[in-house]
């Protein structure tokens, strides 16, 4: 049985090219309505025989495609060559799109969207791996995806510990602590009556998040997006048994990632099924 290919097997970055190969194949992807080999080589100031090679090899590994043109005329027609590696900001915002109707498809149908946010978090988490996970572990990981991580230095006192929580009059998507973790939080009175909301089980922010692969450039996310990845970091625990929580951006402050003070059980780390009873 054929099947399409996995597009993860057809980035660049999983070709093993040389750099010409690498310039052979750009020329390709910048049209994408196919290119023969001798306008290939006029654009490279090579020969079409110098480029065989490095055609060849691109068609071995399955970088590109060549067709024939049905031009209806006599003679043997020069092939057309496409590159069948993705556009990785194409890509990137299709996937985006992709989540963004999720999330809000969550806001929209269920009674608790959150939860259920949460809960696909975690069963995100154990489809990544069901390993121990350190803070370097962490900090590679969230690098890999897009979310530019950057480790928060030891503060050298208890009061710098913990992230200013947001207004709740400033904030136009309220971000509370993750499912089932409420009776943890409490609302404290900023100097000026500002009501704010202050989780007292969170500990030292390790991770600041400085881009988001999950943000579109043009749109507003929904904030279940944030539960989603709340619930992900919380399926994760060091192998100290400590857990890891998610503090969302807010005003000025980047999101980021933290320790939480308490030992993480094998419960607490999404045995349950994804989205259990909070769908019925």
């Amino acid at each position: 049985m054929t099947v399409p290919d996995a597009v993860s097997n057809l980035f660049v970055e999983s070709l093993k090219l040389s750099a010409k190969q690498r310039t052979v194949l750009d020329v390709i992807h910048e049209h994408p309505r196919g290119i023969t080999a001798a306008r290939i080589a006029t654009i490279m100031g090579t020969t079409v025989n110098t480029l065989r090679g490095h055609l060849d090899e691109l068609l071995a590994q399955e970088a590109i495609r060549a067709e024939a043109p049905n031009v209806g005329s006599r003679g043997r027609p020069a092939l057309v060559y496409y590159s069948r590696v993705p556009d990785n900001r194409a890509i990137a915002l299709e996937y985006i799109t992709l989540v963004r109707v999720f999330a809000q498809y969550l806001l929209e149908t269920t009674d608790d969207p959150r939860a259920v946010a949460y809960d696909i978090g975690r069963t995100w988490a154990r489809e990544i791996s069901t390993e121990p996970c350190d803070e370097s572990e962490l900090l590679v990981r969230l690098a890999q995806m897009g979310f530019d991580p950057v480790p928060v230095e030891e503060p050298h006192n208890l009061a710098d510990t913990q992230l200013a929580a947001p207004p709740v009059e400033q904030s136009n998507v309220q971000h509370s602590e993750a499912p089932g973790t409420a009776e943890a939080a409490e609302v404290a009175e900023a100097s000026d009556g500002t009501a704010t909301s202050c989780p007292d089980h969170a500990g030292r922010p390790i991770i600041e998040l400085r881009s988001c692969p999950f943000l579109h450039p043009d749109k507003d996310t929904p904030a279940t997006v944030c539960d989603i990845h709340m619930g992900m970091l919380a399926a994760r625990k060091g192998p100290d048994g400590r857990g890891f929580t998610l503090t969302p951006h807010h005003g000025d402050v980047l999101c980021h990632v933290t320790v939480i003070n308490e030992h993480v059980t094998a419960t607490d780390i999404g045995d349950s099924p994804p989205y259990g009873d909070k769908t019925q």
